[in-house]
């Protein structure tokens, strides 16, 4: 019998632009989801009936007619009425935010699409928790800045994924301190710089793992969609069971 951690996730996703669509989709590759695309708006109503999914990421745009006007069939729809309706909108288009904000949406992202924001929007919306991202092991220069900080620190990693990597250090920053991050993938040229936050420690009166050194886990803030790539393609070249 299957138990109800078994059962999988249905989401639907639809914009007018195939590109986005199948980078849409690529987020829920390591997850256990089933995906379903659409680019019109016949071809979301008939997905929506057959496959009932449990929420549709849609953006303003349909290639033959606005997200906004399908947000209010599917609403009406007797069947559909329930369906968690997430539409995405271009910055700074106030008509457009206020067309989706008056089609009775569940909620609304700003483009471009980036993964994190997708997996809140289900567990918000679905109350699913999000399965961690696969991670692997590397020995990896860092350097790092608290915002008022006049110096970079630098250490080096111990593991990465596409949300975050571990710092091996013995004065690891108070959980929830924000940071300015730089650091190059190995096999590429180019640094990844963005933004981070300190999501847990590991000292020494208080481990919470023994198979990593004292050190701090660090979350990735404001990843391009680019640097993800960068990221996560190296994370499948390494095939290494997840750290922490």
């Amino acid at each position: 019998m299957m138990s109800p951690q078994d059962v999988k996730t249905t989401i639907l996703l639809a914009d007018g632009t195939r590109t986005i669509l199948d980078l849409e989709k690529s987020f829920f590759r390591r997850e256990q989801y089933n995906v379903h695309t659409a680019t019109g708006a016949r071809e979301v109503f008939d997905l929506a009936v057959k496959h009932q999914p449990d929420i549709l990421f849609m953006g303003a745009e349909l290639c033959d007619m606005c997200g906004a006007e399908m947000c209010l069939r599917l609403k009406a729809h007797p069947s559909l009425c329930r369906l968690a309706v997430v539409l995405l909108v271009q910055p700074n288009m106030p008509d457009q935010l206020l067309r989706c904000q008056r089609a009775g949406c569940d909620d609304i992202l700003q483009r471009p699409p980036r993964r994190h924001q997708f997996l809140q929007a289900i567990e918000k919306h679905l109350q699913v928790p999000r399965r961690a991202a696969p991670r692997v092991q590397v020995h990896m220069h860092v350097k790092y800045r608290e915002p008022s900080g006049e110096h970079d620190l630098t250490h080096y990693s111990v593991n990465v994924s596409t949300g975050g990597f571990f710092i091996e250090t013995r004065a690891p920053l108070p959980v929830d301190t924000p940071l300015r991050l730089e650091f190059t993938i190995p096999g590429h040229v180019n640094p990844i710089c963005c933004q981070g936050r300190v999501a847990w420690i590991n000292a020494l009166d208080e481990s919470r793992t023994k198979r990593l050194p004292e050190g701090m886990g660090v979350q990735f803030i404001g990843l391009t969609l680019e640097d993800m790539a960068v990221i996560r393609a190296f994370v499948m070249r390494s095939l290494v069971v997840p750290d922490w």
